[in-house]
């Protein structure tokens, strides 16, 4: 089945055809039309849920209920979740990471995307995101030395999914947060996320029962 491009003013709003794809046909088809427009379709590549106010979209993100101030989201991929929080949350700056390159996740087939189609995709996102959003292509564990201890309010995990990657995330990212900041992420149900949010809290037992989880977001409050 061939799709045509969608050129609609609203690129944040998923269309009906953008929703037909799976997910191989999505990638599948951002890759051959990369290669003919040097530019990716104006469509979401992942079946997105439709936000239509602030409460939606707390109810499916609640990590973001308590995002203020300036943060990091690691793992911005399309900008979606990104452009939801300059909208709903009353941050002052948010830093997008992600390094924009194929790589084998357990959520998604970012392995899949080439090399030029996630150039594309990257200079899609950077247009798009507002002026309180700015977009960092770097690795997750590169990008954490840009800042200082104790200078962030938040941090959201949501790239690699990997339990070695979550659990090293943690780690390194916990001490950029001011106290009382709160850390967390996405996929708290997937394997790897779920393992690593066990292991750190067995290495940090003062956390226990201080791990909040809600829908597929988790997240804990620095003490410390």
């Amino acid at each position: 089945m061939t799709i045509e491009p969608q050129y609609k003013d609203n690129y944040y709003r998923p269309t009906s055809d953008c929703m037909a794809f799976s997910e191989t046909a999505a990638v599948s088809y951002a890759n051959d039309y990369v290669q003919h427009f040097d530019t990716l379709p104006n469509i979401y590549l992942c079946a997105y849920p439709g936000y239509k106010d602030a409460e939606s979209f707390l109810s499916l993100r609640p990590f973001f209920k308590h995002a203020k101030g300036t943060g990091v989201e690691v793992g911005t991929f399309e900008g979606y979740n990104a452009v939801n929080v300059i909208k709903y949350c009353p941050i002052d700056k948010l830093y997008c990471i992600d390094p924009y390159i194929p790589y084998n996740d357990v959520v998604g087939g970012l392995g899949n995307f080439s090399v030029q189609a996630f150039d594309a995709l990257h200079r899609k996102v950077v247009d798009r995101v507002s002026t309180k959003a700015e977009v960092v292509r770097k690795p997750s564990l590169v990008a954490v030395n840009d800042w200082l201890d104790n200078s962030l309010d938040f941090v959201y995990l949501d790239g690699d999914h990997s339990r070695e990657n979550v659990t090293r995330e943690i780690t390194s990212w916990l001490p950029k947060i001011k106290v009382g900041g709160i850390l967390g992420g996405h996929d708290c149900r997937e394997n790897g996320v779920s393992g690593a949010i066990t292991e750190w809290n067995y290495k940090n037992p003062e956390y226990d029962n201080k791990i909040f989880i809600q829908s597929s977001d988790w997240w804990i409050i620095k003490e410390c």
